[in-house]
């Protein structure tokens, strides 16, 4: 996470506390995106969206609270790098999900804005990229 500026953590952490009570439906409106747009990736997951939603969550939820603690973020996201990649993901699904998962922020956010997007934009790809999926230079 060091492309982030302190002010891009601080909006990240703004942004998770105005959407942490619509978290689920950020996550179903980030799967129904990304299925419009790709839905060849829909063979990917199990045919129960409950339990990938759940996943999801908490799998974002770590990550957001691991912000300020670089080794165990990093450590996190190397260890959802080989899940996804035993699951069959490649960078190029992690380039659908970068705008996918901003679009879905965006819609439960309030006075969204180009900072916000920057942000999230910089923290995605930073993850995608320490989980092995090179999308970002």
């Amino acid at each position: 996470m060091q492309r982030l500026s302190l002010e891009q953590r601080a909006l990240i952490l703004a942004d998770f506390d105005t959407i942490a009570d619509n978290l689920e439906l950020v996550i179903a409106e980030f799967y129904r995106r990304l299925f419009e747009t790709a839905p060849d990736v829909r063979g990917l997951f199990s045919a129960d969206p409950g339990g990938q939603y759940e996943k999801m969550l908490r799998s974002l939820e770590f990550l957001i609270e691991a912000l300020d603690r670089p080794q165990t973020l990093r450590d996190y996201a190397l260890e959802l790098g080989n899940v996804h990649v035993n699951l069959g993901m490649t960078s190029e699904h992690f380039r659908l999900f970068v705008p996918t998962f901003i679009a879905a922020v965006q819609a439960y956010s309030s006075d969204w804005n180009p900072q916000q997007e920057t942000a999230w934009q910089l923290f995605l790809e930073d993850v995608s990229n320490l989980m092995g999926f090179a999308i970002s230079d």
